[in-house]
């Protein structure tokens, strides 16, 4: 074979004949022409590095997909969550008796529990989190989602 032959063949080869395996033309040839080798070597490092990018791609693809459908979910459960979060927070805080009602009718002392002006809240990794005031200053609803 000869190496305008073998450059030819290097385009339909196959990895195992391109790295100079088998008892074919082309892969004996590879092993006695240090110019066609070095042509197979650079095809198959191209072919490796082609196949990772296209990998990376896919995976990052996959990823944003996957992101996007969550933050899709979460969109249309949110409205339902607030609701419901509100609605739990409003009967809660009608049927709760006041800590201070008993004490103060007798005369003594009982100190407002301090309320932090903003209240820090940690979301999971990849979470968020809202904070809402209410119109009662004892209720502020923290939505994690």
């Amino acid at each position: 074979m000869t190496c305008e032959d073998a450059r030819l063949a290097l385009l339909d080869a196959e990895p195992h004949e391109l790295r100079g395996e088998g008892d074919g033309a082309l892969p004996v040839h590879l092993r006695g022409c240090e110019s066609c080798g070095r042509d197979a070597a650079t095809i198959l490092a191209a072919t490796h590095a082609l196949r990772h990018a296209v990998a990376a791609r896919v995976s990052t693809r996959v990823a944003e997909r996957r992101h996007a459908a969550r933050k899709a979910r979460m969109r249309r459960l949110a409205p339902l969550a607030l609701a419901a979060t509100l609605a739990a927070a409003v009967l809660l805080s009608d049927a709760l008796p006041d800590p201070a009602g008993d004490a103060s009718a007798v005369g003594l002392y009982v100190p407002e529990p301090e309320v932090p002006a903003a209240p820090v809240v940690n979301a999971a990794t990849g979470g968020d989190v809202a904070v809402m005031r209410t119109t009662n200053p004892d209720i502020t609803v923290v939505w994690t989602f």
